[in-house]
C-alpha cells in the first residue's frame, strides 16, 4: 500500500509547463482560469450543504448532496491543472478524475429514476386550488366551532348550577376523604416504621398471639435461630426455639395468663436457654410485654444471644479466682518477706550497738591514756577507728529509722507542707550555716497525711540538696508543686552536682550511692526511707538531673496516679520507681 501511494504521488513525468514553452502569458491564463474555475466549483457544494440542513423537508434533498460531490470533483480536476503546470504528478491527477467521472456517472445514473418522481409534484395552480378547498373547510369548521361555542356555553351554565347544589356534597366528602387518608397515611408510617425497627434491630423480635402461634420474626432472630421467617409464621412458638424440657413450662404459663392475667415473667430481664434449628441450645436474654390492651392478648419478645458474654463471664470468673489465689500467695510471702526482714534489720542493728559502743570506748580510753607513747600514724590509725565507729553508728540508726517506718501505722490528718518544710528548714540551720544558699519555698497544698513521716521525707530530701550543692559557692533550692497528668505533685530541687540518669534505677535502693564517700558522706537509707514512707501513703517519687546542673525529686502523696512521662532532652530523662 506504501509503494502504491508513493508511485502514485511521484512526479516522473514532464510538467505541464513545458507544453506551453513556460511563457508566462500561456501559463498564467491557464492558472487563473483553473483557479476561477476552482473556486467557483467549491462554492457550489457548500451553498447545496447549507441549502439541504435548512430545508430539510424537501423531497430527494441526498440528490443536491450528490450533485455537491460531483461538483467539488470537478473543482478538483481544475485544481490539479494548476498543480501539474509546475509538477508531473498525471498519476494522481488521473485518479482524481477517475473519482470525479465515477461521482458524475452516479449522480447521471440517480437522476434518471428521479424524473417522473419529480414531474408528479403538483404544480403552483394545483397547490393554489389545494389551499382555496382548505380554505372552504376552515370556514366550515369555524361557523361549526360557533355553533359548539354557544352549545358550551348553555352546557356551562347548566354545569355551574349543578357544580353549585353538588359543590356542599362534594367540600363534605372531601373533608372526610382528607381525613381518612391522614389516618391512612398516619397508619402506613406507622407500619413502614415498625418493620423498618424490625427489620433493623439488632436482637431478635418475635411475636406470638394468645395461642402461642408465632405472627411475627424479624431477621436477627432469622439469623440466631436459623429459621427462615416464613418457614416458622404461623407455628407454635414451643414448637421451634423452646428447648424440649421447657415447653410444658412455657404452655402452662401462657395458659394461667390467659386465666388469670398475671404472669411472673412479663417486664422483666430473664436468662434461660433457647434452641436452634438445629436443635443446639444456647443461653438468651429474654424481655416480655404483652401488646394491646383490647381484645385477644398478644405477646412480644425481645431476644438476644448471650453465648460470648457467658463465655467470656465464664473466663474472667476463672481468671479472677486464679489471680486473686495467686494475689492472696504473693501477699502472704510478701508479708511473711517483710517481717523476716524488718525484724532482721532491726535485730542486727540493735545487736551492732554494744560492739561499736565498745570499739568506740576503749578508742577514747587508748588516746587519753596512751596518746602521748603513740606516733602519728598510730594516733591517725586511732581517729580513723572512731570515724569508722560514728559512720557505723550513723548507719544503724537509719536502718532502725527503715525498719520503724515498715512497722509504724500511718497516723493520716490533714497537714500543711509548707509548715513541715519551715519545721524542718529551721532543724537545718546547723547544716547550712556558713553557706551561701538561696532558698526559695512555693506554696504548697494540704494533704491527708501522717505529719511526723511526712516530716521525714522533707528532712532527707532538704538534707541531700544542702550536702549535694556544697561545691557550689552560690546554692539554689527550691520547694514547690506543679500539675503532672491532671495530679499535683511535690518538688524539691537543687542546682549540685547532679548525678547520671543511667544509674537511676538504683537510685532508691538500700546501700546505693552514686556518689563516693570521701566526696559526700551518707549510708545509703536515706531515699530508700523517703520512698517506703511515700509507698505507705500510696504515692511514689521519681528523680530528674543532670550531671553538674542539678536533681529535681519529684514525689505524690496519695492516689494511685501513673507516673508522668515529659519530653526531656538528650541529657536529661527521667527515674520513676512505682511505690504502690
Amino acid at each position: 500500500m506504501i509503494e502504491f501511494l508513493k508511485h502514485l504521488f511521484d512526479s516522473d513525468f514532464m510538467a505541464h509547463g513545458y507544453c506551453y514553452l513556460w511563457r508566462p502569458e500561456i501559463v498564467w491564463l491557464h492558472v487563473v482560469s483553473d483557479i476561477l474555475i476552482t473556486l467557483a466549483y467549491y462554492s457550489i457544494p457548500v451553498t447545496l450543504v447549507y441549502f439541504v440542513r435548512k430545508r430539510r423537508d424537501l423531497p430527494f434533498n441526498w440528490m443536491f448532496l450528490m450533485f455537491g460531490a460531483f461538483i467539488l470533483g470537478c473543482g478538483t480536476t481544475h485544481l490539479m491543472e494548476v498543480w501539474t503546470l509546475w509538477h508531473g504528478t498525471y498519476r494522481l491527477s488521473g485518479a482524481i478524475k477517475l473519482i470525479t467521472a465515477a461521482l458524475s456517472v452516479g449522480t447521471a445514473v440517480a437522476l434518471v429514476p428521479l424524473i417522473p418522481r419529480a414531474l408528479a409534484l403538483p404544480s403552483p395552480h394545483e397547490l393554489e386550488k389545494l389551499n382555496e378547498g382548505l380554505q372552504a373547510e376552515i370556514t366550515e369548521g369555524r361557523r361549526a366551532e360557533e355553533e359548539i361555542r354557544k352549545l358550551n356555553e348553555n352546557m356551562e351554565r347548566r354545569g355551574i348550577e349543578r357544580t353549585a347544589q353538588l359543590a356542599t356534597v362534594n367540600r363534605e366528602l372531601q373533608t372526610g376523604i382528607t381525613k381518612r387518608k391522614r389516618a391512612e397515611e398516619g397508619l402506613r408510617e406507622n407500619e413502614a416504621r415498625k418493620a423498618a425497627i424490625l427489620e433493623s434491630a439488632l436482637d431478635c423480635i418475635i411475636s406470638i398471639n394468645h395461642l402461642g402461634t408465632i405472627i411475627e420474626f424479624n431477621a436477627a432472630a432469622e439469623k440466631t435461630f436459623g429459621y427462615p421467617r416464613a418457614k416458622v409464621l404461623g407455628r407454635e412458638l414451643s414448637e421451634t426455639i423452646i428447648p424440649p424440657s421447657l415447653r410444658d413450662q412455657h404452655r402452662r404459663g401462657l395458659a394461667h395468663y390467659l386465666a388469670t392475667g398475671e404472669g411472673p415473667v412479663l417486664g422483666k430481664r430473664i436468662e434461660m436457654p433457647a434452641m436452634r434449628a438445629d436443635g443446639t441450645e444456647f443461653p438468651v436474654e429474654l424481655a416480655i410485654t404483652r401488646i394491646g390492651l383490647e381484645g385477644p392478648p398478644m405477646f412480644t419478645a425481645c431476644l438476644r444471644d448471650i453465648t460470648d458474654r457467658k463465655r467470656a463471664e465464664g473466663e474472667i470468673r476463672k481468671l479472677n479466682e486464679d489471680l486473686e489465689r495467686r494475689v492472696i500467695e504473693r501477699t502472704v510471702g510478701l508479708e511473711a518477706a517483710n517481717k523476716e526482714l524488718e525484724a532482721f534489720t532491726y535485730s542486727v542493728s540493735h545487736d551492732l550497738r554494744a560492739p561499736l559502743r565498745h570499739i568506740d570506748g576503749f578508742s577514747k580510753i587508748l588516746l587519753q591514756e596512751f596518746g602521748a607513747q603513740l606516733d602519728s600514724d598510730a594516733q591517725r590509725y586511732m581517729q580513723r577507728i572512731q570515724e569508722g565507729v560514728r559512720n557505723m553508728g550513723r548507719l544503724v540508726d537509719d536502718l532502725l529509722n527503715l525498719a520503724r517506718t515498715g512497722r509504724k501505722e500511718l497516723a493520716v490528718e490533714l497537714t500543711g507542707l509548707k509548715s513541715l518544710v519551715e519545721e524542718v528548714l529551721n532543724d537545718l540551720k546547723a547544716e547550712a550555716e556558713g553557706r551561701q544558699i538561696e532558698w526559695q519555698i512555693d506554696p504548697l497544698p494540704f494533704v491527708e497525711c501522717d505529719p511526723g513521716l511526712m516530716r521525714q521525707v522533707f528532712s532527707n530530701l532538704l538534707l541531700n540538696a544542702i550536702k549535694f550543692t556544697r561545691p557550689r559557692e552560690r546554692a539554689f533550692i527550691q520547694v514547690g508543686q506543679r500539675a503532672m497528668n491532671g495530679q499535683t505533685v511535690i518538688f524539691v530541687r537543687d542546682n549540685g552536682v547532679g548525678f547520671s540518669m543511667k544509674y537511676a534505677d538504683k537510685l532508691f535502693g538500700i546501700f546505693q550511692r552514686l556518689h563516693r564517700l570521701e566526696d559526700f558522706e551518707g549510708t545509703g537509707v536515706g531515699l530508700a526511707t523517703v520512698q517506703r514512707i511515700l509507698r505507705k501513703h500510696g504515692g511514689h517519687i521519681w528523680a530528674e538531673a543532670e550531671i553538674d546542673k542539678g536533681a529535681t525529686f519529684y514525689f505524690t502523696v496519695e492516689g494511685q496516679a501513673k507516673c508522668p512521662t515529659e519530653e526531656h532532652t538528650t541529657t536529661r530523662a527521667a527515674a520513676c520507681q512505682r511505690t504502690r
